[in-house]
């Protein structure tokens, strides 16, 4: 089987681009239509991420009997958030792929929010974000790291204040929640601007991509978005700091930054500690390959030393860890404290030590080790 590389984007239409790719492989009777519909804009302020997460919820639900006869027929559907907006993707038998995505575009852009189906919907994400703080200690430190590294990223404490609204005391002000009637008025705001990024694989033509891709652009009715001069989400770089550490007797300038977060849920006696370093932009094809390199040589000794020999946690991890722009070295833990803030710090410390390589016994290999 032929591997893919990038697609090739050569043609253009009115809201974006179109990559029509034959099966390499074989020709089977099946396509795939990913239509990327990127809002770059809809990520302002943690409200209108969860006005998003109810609308995809929301045309889930509208969609539902629908989909299920589709999936009989051997058709399929994916839409979701995008780090820029939304993802949609329509898969099956090529003879019958647009009817079922005039069917979902269709219903993206006319959908009614229904009272009924709303207050069901908003339960169960308002639960789902309540339950996220029952989650293992270290999911919330993946969470926090997630946060702090990447650009229109919100806490759940902030979309939960969105979704029920916020009493501020102080300013006697009080912000009402999300309403039915917002994500309403939202759809329109949504699909008013796109940038539309096509790739339709498979046993399709580019007469049949152009196809589709009309069906996308008459059912949204969308106008085009200025996608050059606007911009999408990023990966922030850790400032340079004032900490400095000895290596090779150099002194290296770098930026130590600690999190301490209580773990919400007080009957958890786990902890989770999670240590980042950022190391590389993702277009620094060199420095990637030689991070990857290094994380498939250290994951056993770190695991080893950490785990067997230190004993420092009864889960542990070593790898690397993409941002949206950049790469680095990720390491995590979750242990058994017992509330022992002592034993905390003398965990991070040492798991701090031993990444660092300020231990000599760690990454150093012998002579007949086979990496």
């Amino acid at each position: 089987m032929i591997p893919f590389g990038f697609p090739n984007f050569t043609h253009t239409f009115h809201l974006g681009r179109i990559s029509p790719e034959s099966s390499r492989a074989y020709a089977r009777p099946k396509s795939t239509d990913t239509p990327l519909n990127t809002m770059l804009t809809v990520y302002v302020i943690a409200r209108h991420k969860t006005d998003l997460r109810l609308y995809i919820a929301l045309v889930d639900d509208h969609l539902n009997e629908f989909s299920y006869d589709a999936d009989i027929a051997g058709l399929g559907y994916s839409l979701r958030r995008d780090p820029d907006g939304l993802f949609l993707a329509a898969y099956g038998f090529n003879d019958k792929l647009h009817v079922l995505l005039a069917k979902l575009v269709y219903g993206m852009r006319h959908i009614i929010v229904k009272q009924e189906r709303f207050n069901v919907i908003k339960d169960s994400l308002v639960r789902s974000l309540q339950n996220f703080k029952l989650n293992a200690p270290y999911d919330h430190a993946m969470h926090y790291t997630e946060y702090l590294l990447t650009t229109r990223q919100w806490r759940n404490e902030e979309k939960m204040d969105a979704l029920e609204g916020l009493l501020a005391a102080h300013a006697k002000l009080m912000i009402i929640g999300i309403q039915a009637q917002d994500v309403q008025a939202f759809i329109p705001e949504l699909l008013s601007n796109l940038h539309v990024e096509t790739l339709i694989h498979g046993n399709a033509t580019k007469e049949d991509a152009f196809r589709l891709t009309r069906i996308v652009q008459e059912n949204l009715g969308a106008k085009p978005l200025d996608f050059e001069n606007v911009e999408g989400t990023r990966s922030l770089i850790l400032p340079a700091g004032a900490f400095r550490f000895r290596r090779n007797m150099l002194t290296i300038p770098a930026t130590k930054i600690t999190v301490d977060e209580s773990v919400p849920n007080p009957e958890n006696v786990n902890s989770g500690i999670e240590y980042f370093c950022q190391v590389t932009d993702i277009a620094e094809a060199r420095k990637r390959a030689c991070l990857h390199l290094l994380a498939q040589i250290g994951r056993e000794k770190a695991f080893d030393f950490l785990r067997t020999k230190l004993q420092l946690g009864y889960l542990i991890w070593s790898g690397v860890r993409d941002t949206t722009t950049t790469e680095g070295y990720d390491a995590f833990e979750s242990t058994l404290l017992n509330g022992s803030k002592l034993s905390n710090n003398h965990s991070k410390r040492k798991t701090a030590i031993v990444l660092g390589g300020e231990d000599r016994t760690f990454p150093r290999f012998t002579e007949g080790e086979n990496y």
